[in-house]
């Protein structure tokens, strides 16, 4: 019954490979475009550090 049980989740894995395929590429394509976003916004500088004298 074990080897049964086994094989079965082995088919249901392999079914489900696409559908998690699809899940990681649309999460991964919004992640890159929110880090497009960021990144195109320019920091500004920051002032040097001068001494108080």
């Amino acid at each position: 019954r074990a080897q049964e049980l086994i094989a079965a989740g082995y088919e249901a894995g392999v079914e489900s490979i696409p559908e998690i395929e699809t899940v990681v590429a649309a999460a991964t394509k919004v992640a890159n475009k929110w880090f497009q976003l960021r990144r195109s916004k320019e920091i500004p500088a920051k002032r040097p550090i001068t001494s108080g004298t």
